[in-house]
């Protein structure tokens, strides 16, 4: 921070202002393939309702944190202030971004059933680990590709099921 290279500060605002509009862009996408298009407008109104509330809060800690700091024997141009700031900025990106780890974004992540005592589920490089009571279980590609077929077949009986007990006898 002393040595205040301001060209550093500036490639990195700008690429942060880039991922922000490309993050922004990819939101609607995101909400079809997660929800169907049918729920894009609901989710895309949590989503911006979040982001807002996420700005106002976040500028009123920014704006608290910044005027403590010049109550106690900082100044403005004090790179501290910003530092700080920037400090507690960073811890909720962390935790947002460990968040997303938990997110499911595949069909496989998002439909297949859990196990007993399950409550949490992570991909790591392709390979899928289930959390729960039991502890952390690493998944084989091979059982996860059985687990997925079991889960598909009983899918297809389950509409099977469905489609005849919903067809009409047409010979009365």
């Amino acid at each position: 921070m002393e040595k205040r290279v301001y060209w550093a500060f500036l490639l990195v605002i700008w690429i942060l202002t880039a991922c922000y509009g490309g993050g922004f862009g990819c939101i609607p996408a995101f909400l079809c393939d997660m929800f169907g298009p049918s729920n894009i407008g609901a989710m895309h109104g949590i989503i911006l309702t979040a982001w807002s509330l996420a700005g106002v809060g976040g500028g009123l800690i920014f704006t608290e944190v910044y005027n403590y700091l010049l109550a106690h024997d900082h100044t403005p141009k004090d790179p501290h202030i910003y530092s700080t700031n920037l400090h507690w900025i960073l811890g909720v990106a962390c935790v947002g971004f460990l968040f997303l780890l938990f997110v499911g974004t595949n069909p496989r992540d998002r439909l297949l059933p859990k196990t007993k005592g399950e409550f949490a589920r992570i991909r790591i490089f392709g390979r899928l680990a289930r959390v729960g009571s039991f502890g952390v279980e690493w998944l084989s590609k091979d059982t996860e590709d059985s687990l997925w077929e079991e889960y598909l077949d009983q899918r297809r009986q389950a509409d099977n099921n469905y489609s005849r007990s919903t067809v009409v006898d047409e010979s009365a």
